[in-house]
Protein backbone atom coordinates (compact mmCIF):
# COMPACT_ATOMS: atom_id res chain seq x y z
CA UNK A 1 0.00 0.00 0.00
CA UNK A 2 2.89 2.33 0.76
CA UNK A 3 4.30 1.90 -2.75
CA UNK A 4 0.88 2.31 -4.34
CA UNK A 5 0.13 5.50 -2.43
CA UNK A 6 3.52 6.98 -3.18
CA UNK A 7 3.41 6.20 -6.91
CA UNK A 8 -0.22 6.38 -7.97
CA UNK A 9 -1.90 9.53 -9.07
CA UNK A 10 -5.49 8.92 -10.08
CA UNK A 11 -5.79 12.61 -11.09
CA UNK A 12 -8.95 13.21 -9.10
CA UNK A 13 -8.36 16.92 -9.58
CA UNK A 14 -9.20 16.42 -13.28
CA UNK A 15 -12.70 15.13 -12.59
CA UNK A 16 -15.39 17.51 -13.86
CA UNK A 17 -16.93 19.52 -11.03
CA UNK A 18 -20.75 19.66 -11.01
CA UNK A 19 -21.18 20.48 -14.68
CA UNK A 20 -19.22 19.05 -17.57
CA UNK A 21 -17.89 21.90 -19.67
CA UNK A 22 -16.48 19.92 -22.57
CA UNK A 23 -16.20 16.54 -24.19
CA UNK A 24 -12.50 16.55 -23.24
CA UNK A 25 -13.45 16.60 -19.54
CA UNK A 26 -15.67 13.59 -20.05
CA UNK A 27 -12.86 11.74 -21.83
CA UNK A 28 -10.74 12.05 -18.63
CA UNK A 29 -13.24 10.14 -16.48
CA UNK A 30 -12.41 6.53 -17.53
CA UNK A 31 -8.68 7.02 -16.86
CA UNK A 32 -9.39 8.56 -13.48
CA UNK A 33 -11.75 5.74 -12.53
CA UNK A 34 -9.11 3.22 -13.62
CA UNK A 35 -6.51 4.91 -11.39
CA UNK A 36 -8.85 4.81 -8.39
CA UNK A 37 -9.76 1.21 -9.20
CA UNK A 38 -6.07 0.21 -9.33
CA UNK A 39 -5.47 1.83 -5.93
CA UNK A 40 -8.48 0.15 -4.35
CA UNK A 41 -7.36 -3.22 -5.78
CA UNK A 42 -3.87 -2.81 -4.28
CA UNK A 43 -5.39 -1.90 -0.90
CA UNK A 44 -7.78 -4.84 -0.95
CA UNK A 45 -4.96 -7.23 -1.90
CA UNK A 46 -2.91 -5.91 1.03
CA UNK A 47 -5.85 -6.39 3.42
CA UNK A 48 -6.39 -9.97 2.23
CA UNK A 49 -2.66 -10.75 2.57
CA UNK A 50 -2.69 -9.41 6.14
CA UNK A 51 -6.00 -11.16 6.93
CA UNK A 52 -7.42 -7.77 7.87
CA UNK A 53 -10.61 -6.01 6.86
CA UNK A 54 -10.43 -2.44 5.51
CA UNK A 55 -12.43 -1.24 8.55
CA UNK A 56 -9.94 -2.91 10.91
CA UNK A 57 -7.03 -1.27 9.08
CA UNK A 58 -8.64 2.17 9.15
CA UNK A 59 -9.54 1.76 12.85
CA UNK A 60 -5.94 0.84 13.66
CA UNK A 61 -4.66 3.78 11.61
CA UNK A 62 -6.90 6.17 13.55
CA UNK A 63 -5.81 4.72 16.91
CA UNK A 64 -2.08 4.78 16.13
CA UNK A 65 -1.66 7.85 13.93
CA UNK A 66 -4.46 10.16 14.95
CA UNK A 67 -5.08 9.37 18.61
CA UNK A 68 -1.77 8.07 20.02
CA UNK A 69 0.75 9.81 17.78
CA UNK A 70 -1.37 12.92 17.35
CA UNK A 71 -1.83 13.40 21.09
CA UNK A 72 1.91 13.02 21.75
CA UNK A 73 2.74 15.50 18.97
CA UNK A 74 0.19 18.06 20.16
CA UNK A 75 1.63 17.81 23.67
CA UNK A 76 5.19 18.24 22.34
CA UNK A 77 6.17 14.81 23.66
CA UNK A 78 6.53 12.78 20.48
CA UNK A 79 9.91 11.00 20.80
CA UNK A 80 11.08 11.63 17.22
CA UNK A 81 10.43 15.36 17.62
CA UNK A 82 12.16 15.44 21.01
CA UNK A 83 15.15 13.57 19.53
CA UNK A 84 15.36 16.07 16.67
CA UNK A 85 15.34 18.91 19.20
CA UNK A 86 18.08 17.12 21.15
CA UNK A 87 20.13 17.00 17.94
CA UNK A 88 19.79 20.78 17.61
CA UNK A 89 20.92 21.20 21.23
CA UNK A 90 23.94 18.96 20.50
CA UNK A 91 24.77 21.06 17.45
CA UNK A 92 24.64 24.19 19.59
CA UNK A 93 26.82 22.50 22.21
CA UNK A 94 29.46 21.62 19.61
CA UNK A 95 29.72 25.30 18.63
CA UNK A 96 29.74 26.60 22.20
CA UNK A 97 33.15 27.97 23.24
CA UNK A 98 32.35 28.07 26.97
CA UNK A 99 33.10 24.62 28.43
CA UNK A 100 30.51 24.93 31.22
CA UNK A 101 27.73 25.92 28.83
CA UNK A 102 28.80 23.20 26.37
CA UNK A 103 28.74 20.57 29.14
CA UNK A 104 25.29 21.70 30.27
CA UNK A 105 23.95 21.60 26.69
CA UNK A 106 25.38 18.11 26.15
CA UNK A 107 23.75 16.93 29.39
CA UNK A 108 20.44 18.49 28.36
CA UNK A 109 20.59 16.74 24.95
CA UNK A 110 21.32 13.39 26.63
CA UNK A 111 18.42 13.89 29.04
CA UNK A 112 16.10 14.76 26.13
CA UNK A 113 17.12 11.60 24.24
CA UNK A 114 16.42 9.45 27.32
CA UNK A 115 12.88 10.79 27.84
CA UNK A 116 10.03 8.30 27.54
CA UNK A 117 6.67 10.05 27.30
CA UNK A 118 3.71 8.99 29.41
CA UNK A 119 0.81 7.42 27.55
CA UNK A 120 -1.74 9.93 26.30
CA UNK A 121 -4.74 10.33 28.57
CA UNK A 122 -7.11 7.40 28.24
CA UNK A 123 -4.63 5.34 26.23
CA UNK A 124 -3.70 1.84 27.39
CA UNK A 125 -0.15 1.99 28.91
CA UNK A 126 0.82 -1.46 27.60
CA UNK A 127 -0.22 -0.54 24.05
CA UNK A 128 1.68 2.74 24.49
CA UNK A 129 4.87 0.83 25.40
CA UNK A 130 4.38 -1.49 22.41
CA UNK A 131 3.96 1.47 20.05
CA UNK A 132 7.05 3.20 21.48
CA UNK A 133 9.03 0.02 20.81
CA UNK A 134 7.86 0.14 17.16
CA UNK A 135 8.31 3.90 16.75
CA UNK A 136 10.74 3.59 13.84
CA UNK A 137 8.24 1.48 11.86
CA UNK A 138 5.36 3.76 12.78
CA UNK A 139 7.25 6.77 11.45
CA UNK A 140 8.41 4.85 8.38
CA UNK A 141 4.84 3.94 7.37
CA UNK A 142 3.21 7.20 8.45
CA UNK A 143 2.66 8.59 4.95
CA UNK A 144 3.18 12.07 6.43
CA UNK A 145 5.00 12.97 3.26
CA UNK A 146 2.17 11.77 1.02
CA UNK A 147 -1.00 13.70 0.45
CA UNK A 148 -3.80 11.24 -0.03
CA UNK A 149 -5.51 11.78 -3.34
CA UNK A 150 -8.15 9.16 -2.68
CA UNK A 151 -10.90 9.88 -0.16
CA UNK A 152 -10.85 7.48 2.78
Amino acid sequence: MDTARRTSDPHLDRLPHKEVRSLEELKEVPGIIEGVSDMVTVELDAFVAAKMTPDEYHWMTRVVYEHWRGELKRAGRYPAVVRAAAGEVETAAAREPDRRVRTRLEALAAEMRARQPEAPEGFDPETHRLLLARLEDIDKWSLDDVTSRIPQ
